[in-house]
């Protein structure tokens, strides 16, 4: 018989919020002035410089969607500033002066407000040119939100693409774009997203589980050691 592997993945899990937290996009939503929400450091590993090339080929199509990008400026470094002379922001409103209407940088923002932001925005977008794992995208998935990651690192353990969300090629701003404006043209398919990735957060990620995958093993590892005693 094949042994069974000498490891045991167990995926982090989060504290799911109450059911009536819950905000998913209602399926007869008006999305014409939408809210697409990006959380994360503002550095390339996670995907910034993909996002603002997508974003003036979404809003060329859809021209009331709002953007909010959360995060501290990283562009010192990762290297970007001392390359260009430009924090993330400051490239972004140079480069894209004709979309930053419909761009609001937060900086870092509390504990609190960051949950404010995932309750109430209508679409999750991380492009991350890698993830060991993807908690960002549980976050909002715990909200009841359709999520959209890279097909790269762990993201794909966490989003299921077409089934919780999207998935695109990491690098690839014009896939992103075209990502994000197939959801928001069809609130029907981000209410049915938001509610599968609810789903599968309970079922798979909660802290619960998490616990309970570590008590097992421990045990399993325990016992595994007196019977070799």
């Amino acid at each position: 018989l094949p042994k069974a592997p000498p490891y045991r993945v167990i995926p982090h899990g989060i504290v799911p919020v109450r059911q009536e937290e819950v905000r998913p996009v209602e399926p007869t939503k008006s999305l014409e002035n939408a809210t697409v929400l990006f959380v994360g450091r503002l550095e390339k590993r996670k995907g910034v410089l993909d996002l603002f090339a997508a974003i003036p080929r979404v809003l060329q199509q859809l021209p009331g969607i709002q953007f909010v990008v959360a995060g501290a400026d990283n562009s010192v470094a990762d290297g970007f500033q001392p390359r260009t002379g430009s924090s993330y922001p400051d490239y972004f409103a140079r480069e894209h002066a004709n979309a930053l209407a419909n761009v609001r940088f937060t900086g870092a923002v509390s504990e609190d407000e960051l949950q404010r932001l995932y309750q109430q925005c209508d679409l999750f977008v991380a492009p991350s040119l890698y993830e060991s794992f993807g908690l960002i995208y549980l976050e909002a998935m715990n909200y009841g939100k359709t999520v959209i990651g890279c097909s790269t690192g762990g993201v794909p353990e966490v989003v299921e693409d077409g089934v919780t969300g999207l998935l695109v090629e990491p690098e690839a701003p014009q896939q992103l774009a075209e990502a994000i404006v197939k959801l928001l043209r069809n609130a029907r398919l981000l209410y049915d997203y938001g509610l599968a990735g609810r789903a599968r957060l309970l079922e798979r990620f909660t802290y619960l589980q998490m616990a309970r995958g570590f008590a097992e093993l421990y045990q399993a590892t325990l016992a595994q050691q007196g019977a070799q005693k």
